[in-house]
């Protein structure tokens, strides 16, 4: 009724490192500190009142310092003329529950994301459309010759590579359904050397292909 230990099993052994012969007659240091409040409450009910307590998830400490996720499950016994004796305690590691349980909600979050992606990438996808229409449009209407002429061909470059990128979110969305296709890796490099080339004037970049 001290919380003194009388029997663990190997199971324990296995899984928090103490043996018997260590804590016979111990109360068992595993308890954080953190955790002490919620597990003397948890203590008290089954103690003072005989109330069971099942499935309580708390953190436990092994002998070899690593914590763990357990839960819980304790009771009361009594002796032969129907008194308190003292407590049974059942433990059960759900680290890795616990840990599949988190990869289960990062899967529910990345899904979120890629819904919401699909739904910006469609959107923007649109106003492109619109801005590549007017482009063309006024190259229609302008002579290769003038300056205007090569700074619209460069926005309708930008909006091409826009375009990319919005083909890119949507594989995202759905679930990383890519187009496989043969790549030209020296237009990728040429490409990117271009975009860093334009982001500072003191940056000059030198691409051998």
């Amino acid at each position: 009724m001290e919380g003194k230990v009388k029997y663990i099993n190997p199971s324990f052994t296995n899984v928090f490192g103490w043996t018997l012969d260590e804590l016979d007659g111990k109360r068992i240091p595993f308890v954080p500190e953190y955790e002490r409040e919620a597990t003397m409450d948890g203590i008290k009910e089954i103690v003072e009142k005989g109330k069971a307590i099942q499935c309580f998830q708390t953190k436990r400490h092994t002998r070899d310092g690593r914590v763990i996720d357990v839960d819980i499950s304790g009771s009361r016994y009594n002796d032969h003329a129907g008194k308190p004796a003292g407590m049974l305690v059942i433990l059960r590691d759900t680290s890795e529950r616990k840990k599949l349980e988190a990869q289960l909600r990062q899967a529910h979050k990345m899904e979120a994301i890629g819904t919401l992606a699909g739904g910006v990438a469609h959107d923007f996808n649109n106003l492109l459309m619109v801005i590549q229409w007017h482009v063309s449009l006024m190259l229609l209407d302008i002579d290769a010759g003038q300056p205007d002429f090569q700074r619209l061909k460069g926005i309708e470059t930008m909006i091409e590579r826009a375009t990319d990128l919005t083909r890119q979110l949507l594989g995202f969305a759905r679930g990383g359904k890519y187009e496989v296709k043969p790549t030209d890796l020296n237009k990728l490099v040429q490409r990117s050397s271009e975009l860093f080339g334009r982001t500072r004037k003191e940056i000059e970049i030198h691409t051998k292909i």
